[in-house]
């Protein structure tokens, strides 16, 4: 019986250990200064945040209640790939730019926030992608975006 308590003793220490540390992770990332940078895509650009880290990628704009116009999330991998993505905790309805290479491949226009029957959406590029860039929808639509268009992303701008 007492090395039964000594081994649950451990377990709970351990996942408390572990709870702490990854409260510890998330609590840091999400306090971290948000990078920005500006993207211009065929005649328009915008300031971007960079969601380049896996915290900053699954959190997105989930939980916020609009995003500026001019602004959006640039979601940025080490390299190109099918992506998924879904909506929870989203607000509002989005477009979605899927770059690779520097050049526009796909697009998703006004993408719900939240489905007819209550499920989270979810969707994924029609071709691999390095990069997603989350606007208001309506955006592509607005700027002309289209498939082929250079997308290019500078860091130093802000």
């Amino acid at each position: 019986m007492v090395a039964k308590t000594f081994t649950f003793a451990r377990i709970a220490i351990v996942l408390a250990a572990l709870a702490a540390l990854a409260a510890n992770w998330h609590m840091r990332d999400s306090s971290a200064p948000r990078t920005e940078a500006t993207l211009s895509i065929g005649g328009s650009s915008l300031v971007v945040e960079v969601a380049g880290t896996l915290a900053s990628q699954v959190r997105g704009l989930s939980h916020r209640d609009s995003l500026e116009s001019g602004r959006g999330m640039l979601f940025t991998y080490p390299d190109n790939r099918v992506r998924s993505f879904w909506m929870k905790g989203m607000r509002f309805p989005l477009d979605v730019v899927w770059i690779a290479d520097g050049v526009v491949v796909g697009m998703q226009e006004n993408v719900p926030y939240e489905s007819e029957d209550g499920e989270v959406v979810r969707f994924q590029s029609n071709t691999p992608a390095g990069m997603a860039l989350e606007v208001n929808a309506g955006w592509i639509a607005e700027h002309g975006v289209q498939v082929g268009d250079s997308a290019i992303l500078d860091t130093a701008a802000n």
